[in-house]
Order: structure tokens, then sequence, then C-alpha cells
């Protein structure tokens, strides 16, 4: 019964550390949404390394619960105000060509 007890404390200790997470979920393949990547990429990759893990970690939960969609994170960085006075018009990143095939104009 100790013997259980024990293994049962520790397995949990050890699952409680982000590193044994982040390396059980790296093994389990999940499919992956391209939308979700690319929202998780533009707001986690301009974090500093200690909080881009972290980060994205939170908002892969948050897409699976539901919490929030990657399509509106997209949205807001692919949309551009139509503006008579701008200069020069800039190229959409990459990843709104891809997805919505330029700039989403308002």
């Amino acid at each position: 019964m100790r013997f259980l007890i024990i293994t049962a404390a520790l397995g949990l200790l050890a699952w409680s550390s982000p590193g044994l997470r982040t390396w059980v979920e790296s093994r389990v393949e999940r499919p992956v949404d391209p939308k979700a990547a690319a929202a998780i990429e533009l707001r986690c990759g301009s974090e500093k390394e200690a909080f881009r893990d972290e980060c994205a970690r939170e908002l892969k939960r948050d897409f699976e619960l539901g919490v929030r969609q990657p399509d509106a994170i997209l949205r807001v960085h692919c949309t551009r105000v139509s503006n008579d006075w701008a200069r020069e018009p800039v190229s959409a990143s990459p990843i709104c060509q891809e997805i919505y095939g330029g700039w989403i104009r308002s």
C-alpha cells in the first residue's frame, strides 16, 4: 500500500513539472490546425524566450477549451483600415497572404 502511495505521489510531482509535461505533450501527436499554429506564432512569437512556451501552452489550452478562437487573432492581425492618406501600401504578411489572400479591408 505504501508503494502505491509513494508511486502516485512521485508521479504527481513529476507530472507537475513543466519540463516533463512539455516532453509528454510533444510525444502525443495531435492534429494541428494551421490557423491555431499561425495564431500562436503571431501572439507568442514576439515574447521573450522565457515566456514563449508558457504563452503557447496557454493559447493551445484556450483553443481546445473553446475560450478563444484562432480565427479572431488572425483577423485582428490581418485587418487593415482603408486610408486615403496612406503613402505606400504595406504588403500583407505571409500568414495573411496564405490564409486570406492578403489584407482584410474595412
